[in-house]
């Protein structure tokens, strides 16, 4: 993924927090964001890389922690 929609799609989750701080993404949703595939975002949750929920038998990451952990990994 380029590096300008990256920062879009973080930028649109920025704002989002901002209007909504419950909302969460699922693995999925938050590897397309990160231009990463799903089972790596899991391992990192598995690895307690990345915070997120379990509810029932499937994962939820907070968008606010998404936001965190892009902002502490930025390349510079």
């Amino acid at each position: 993924m380029d590096k300008l929609l990256l920062r879009a799609g973080l930028a649109e989750l920025s704002m989002e927090n901002q209007s909504d701080p419950t909302s969460f993404l699922s693995p999925r949703q938050a590897a397309k964001l990160l231009n990463l595939p799903t089972h790596t975002v899991l391992r990192m949750i598995h690895r307690k890389e990345l915070a997120a929920l379990k509810v029932g038998t499937r994962w939820r990451i907070p968008s606010t922690e998404l936001a965190k952990w892009t902002q502490a990994h930025r390349e510079t």
